[in-house]
């Protein structure tokens, strides 16, 4: 069962949906007919089921909550949400991706405001990428400099770094995109294979 929901209230505010209409669409999407039962449908007519029907963001197969399914308009509300939330969880990780570059060089971990900065507005420019893949790419980074760590870009300039004709050059982003191409393998231990 559920122990909590979580709501991103910027997503949440531009919905437009009623508290109670995020709720039921969320426990709907999340299959807890259960508590749907329990907790909501007692305090609410099925006019709350109906209008949601009827403003696009549930479909009523049925005539019971098992029947009823969200359609794509509240999973765009949702996925916005989503983004929003690994967006804002970016303070509580990024001191594990700048500590992945410490004891390397000096002032390798990057400024910490400059790093976040960074780190939030990359995945606002490219959301398909999770947090254990940054930390992947950022490993193989670090690692593909050893033993001397010379060549190794500070947390922050690894992120992205404007050059000085305005452009702006990601080695994260070319790092991930070798990874998910398979430009190059890493074995668990994060070493370079050939």
């Amino acid at each position: 069962m559920i122990k909590e929901i979580v709501i991103n209230s910027e997503s949440f505010l531009k919905s437009g949906l009623s508290l109670a209409d995020y709720v039921v669409c969320w426990l709907l999407h999340k299959k807890e007919i259960d508590l749907l039962n329990r907790v909501i449908s007692p305090f609410f007519e099925n006019d709350l089921y109906e209008d949601l029907e009827y403003r696009g963001y549930i479909k009523m197969n049925g005539d019971k909550l098992q029947d009823y399914e969200v359609r794509q308009k509240f999973l765009n509300v949702l996925k916005l949400s989503e983004s929003d939330a690994k967006i804002a969880d970016v303070v509580l990780w990024i001191k594990d991706y700048r500590d992945i570059f410490k004891g390397k060089k000096p002032g390798g971990m990057g400024d910490p405001s400059q790093t976040t900065a960074k780190m939030k507005k990359f995945l606002e420019a490219y959301p398909e990428y999770t947090k254990d893949d940054i930390m992947k790419a950022a490993k193989h980074h670090v690692d593909s400099t050893a033993p001397s760590y010379q060549y190794m870009m500070y947390a922050d300039y690894f992120i992205f770094k404007e050059d000085p004709q305005g452009g702006i050059k990601s080695r994260l982003l070319s790092t991930l995109e070798e990874l998910k191409e398979g430009g190059f393998v890493i074995n668990k231990d994060l070493t370079r294979e050939l």
